[in-house]
């Protein structure tokens, strides 16, 4: 029954948060929640729809009959979400059983609460412990909080694909051959460096911040996503090309130490540095066409570049002069 209310409450939250277009139409699935029981006083991972979703951005229909059924908002203050989280140990330091930590993702706390450092339960959880809890949250569920997972050994993830992160989500110095299981969606920072990745294939799409795969065993970009608002760094790989990586880079990109011999691939715009050191380039045919800052290159390649292009009749000198190093 617990499970149920909480299912409905989530998905209630999705509607009014998420639902576009015909307020009619919205209004009607809204009633129908309303209706199968849900409880629009219910925590939502951590807070009330209300809390959630601010009343500037619910549609007045909406809102209207939200608070004639009970919606009032409600903010969980940070003591009391990290209270909620630190549930899931007991008085001697040590984590509760199984049951007693779903008992509290179930009610919003170690996974829901805001503020809540989630850390340690991801850390100290084996992986088929923390899949047997991942089973207990609803799809699109989202994680307030970092999922460190860095230096344990993994050679696979806890399955988190269904997963929105609102931390940075950190799987770095494993033993990882796959990113099947990351989270679809990661709002600050997603690591997987230092791992023997083939590919970035099974990784967010959706990647707010920085995105660093550098120190693994890549050949190829594809899988990584279309944009990323901060810093991309595939350094020290085996790329041979930069295709399928992001379209555009919001402030720098990094690719140094690979097998480059051109910059096919690269994103077509780039917010500050775009890093290319390190490579066998012998061309520089996909160069992003706008670079905020600087274009980094070796003097030595970039004069042999020219050179070659010179001797060939061709006017990179022209281009490659107004290129900051």
């Amino acid at each position: 029954m617990e499970d149920n209310k909480f299912r409905l409450s989530h998905q209630l939250y999705r509607i009014v948060k998420y639902d576009k277009g015909d307020v009619e139409a919205k209004l009607k699935k809204v009633k129908y929640m309303v209706k199968l029981g849900a409880d629009v006083n219910a925590c939502i991972y951590g807070k009330t729809i209300l809390s959630w979703v601010k009343e500037d951005k619910i549609e007045p229909e909406v809102m209207n009959f939200l608070k004639e059924n009970g919606a009032e908002e409600w903010e969980i203050s940070k003591k009391e979400a990290l209270d909620k989280g630190r549930q899931c140990w007991g008085d001697d330091g040590r984590l509760k059983s199984m049951e007693e930590i779903r008992e509290v993702i179930r009610d919003g706390g170690s996974m829901g609460a805001p503020f809540v450092d989630v850390k340690s339960l991801f850390k100290e959880l084996s992986v088929d412990d923390l899949n047997s809890l991942l089973k207990e949250t609803p799809d699109d569920y989202v994680i307030f909080g970092h999922v460190i997972l860095n230096g344990r050994g993994l050679t696979e993830l806890p399955d988190m694909s269904r997963a929105e992160v609102g931390g940075a989500f950190i799987c770095s110095n494993n033993k990882l051959t796959s990113l099947k299981g990351a989270p679809k969606k990661n709002y600050f920072m997603f690591d997987c460096s230092n791992n023997q990745l083939t590919t970035l294939e099974g990784g967010p799409q959706g990647v707010c911040a920085n995105y660093d795969c550098h120190r693994n065993n890549l050949t190829s970009l594809k899988g990584a996503p279309r944009e990323v608002h901060a810093t991309f760094e595939c350094n020290n790989n085996k790329l041979l090309s930069l295709e399928g990586g992001p379209e555009v880079v919001k402030k720098v990109y990094s690719c140094q130490n690979n097998k480059l011999k051109d910059l096919v691939g690269a994103p077509s715009s780039v917010g500050m540095d775009f890093d290319c050191r390190g490579n066998e380039l012998v061309s520089l045919k996909g160069k992003p066409k706008k670079i905020g800052e600087n274009f980094i290159i070796e003097d030595e390649v970039l004069q042999r570049i020219n050179d070659e292009n010179r001797k060939n009749g061709g006017f990179w000198n022209k281009i490659l002069g107004g290129i900051g190093r």
